[in-house]
């Protein structure tokens, strides 16, 4: 069912490492965020269609847990090959749904880590979000270029001046 795999992502969501906590450091904890990485992986290689769709708006569905998950991903220190194959994962759910929300959601995701402290993982989030509206954006209706330009194009441009001013 769907709740079983919104339990499962969670799980492997709170391995992650993007809270700060002073006891997840150390090789042996980015171990285990590394397996746990390889799990959202596969998660979304091999059963990302398998995910049930929630129709009921007042329960997170796997896809929403799962984009949580990646972008939890996206924020740890553990490991930055991982954080920009999360970066990555996030677009490959949006694609391969066919929900307007689905896009919207990764593209929100993506603004949050186009303000990373890390070059790497800025320059990779705002890439990977402007392909994402040259690769969708000839399907956006008026109300989400409208959302993309406000929100998100300009987000991320906020974000990112808001980091060089801080720097």
């Amino acid at each position: 069912s769907g709740q079983v795999w919104v339990d499962v992502i969670n799980a492997v969501t709170s391995i992650s490492g993007a809270q700060e906590d002073a006891s997840r450091t150390g090789s042996e904890w980015s171990t285990c965020s590394a397996t746990a990485f390889s799990c959202v992986k596969l998660i979304v290689d091999d059963f990302l269609d398998q995910l049930p769709p929630t129709s009921d708006t007042s329960v997170i569905s796997p896809r929403q847990a799962l984009f949580d998950c990646c972008s939890s991903f996206g924020r740890s220190r553990h490991d930055l090959n991982t954080s920009l194959t999360s970066i990555g994962l996030l677009w490959t759910i949006a694609d391969q749904d066919s929900d307007s929300a689905s896009v919207d959601r990764a593209l929100s995701m993506l603004v949050l880590l186009s303000s990373d402290s890390r070059p790497e993982v800025r320059n990779c989030a705002v890439n990977t979000l402007f392909s994402c509206v040259v690769g969708r954006g000839q399907r956006f209706s008026d109300q989400q270029w409208e959302t993309c330009m406000s929100q998100i194009v300009f987000g991320a441009y906020d974000g990112i001046l808001a980091h060089q001013n801080a720097t």
